[in-house]
């Protein structure tokens, strides 16, 4: 990661973080478990975001942002449902091959009071493998 004049250069992480994953997570709607898989496509500073779980597809968008100063800059997500539109925020990892994962917190959107739910993104070890 690139940081500029107190700034992240965002354009080499989003190329990095774009890719195939495994998504697991619990929803902030049913508060149900779920699987699926989530593609990240890069474009510009911005991902797009395509999650397939039990067979239903919804696109997205995501985009780094600072929290705070003194916090690491952060993935928000964003994204419709048949119910709710959702958000989410998210930390990336490297794991000891130095493949992304991230894992995060997810709500409906404008409803911050509810506790949020958990979710993680891992990468399809044959997207990775290059």
């Amino acid at each position: 990661m690139q940081i500029l004049n107190n700034k992240v250069n965002e354009t080499p992480l989003i190329q990095q973080l774009a890719g195939t994953y495994h998504l697991i997570g619990l929803s902030p709607i049913t508060r149900k478990p779920y699987s699926g898989r989530a593609v990240l496509v890069a474009y510009g500073n911005k991902l797009n975001v395509i999650r397939t779980i039990n067979g239903m597809t919804i696109t997205g968008t995501a985009a780094i942002k600072s929290v705070a100063a003194n916090q690491p800059p952060v993935l928000r997500m964003c994204f419709p449902t048949n119910e709710k539109d959702v958000e989410a925020t998210y930390l990336w990892h490297f794991d000891l091959n130095n493949n992304i994962r991230l894992t995060g917190e997810i709500h409906v959107s404008n409803n911050k009071n509810d506790s949020p739910a958990l979710e993680a993104f891992f990468p399809n070890a044959t997207e990775f493998l290059r």
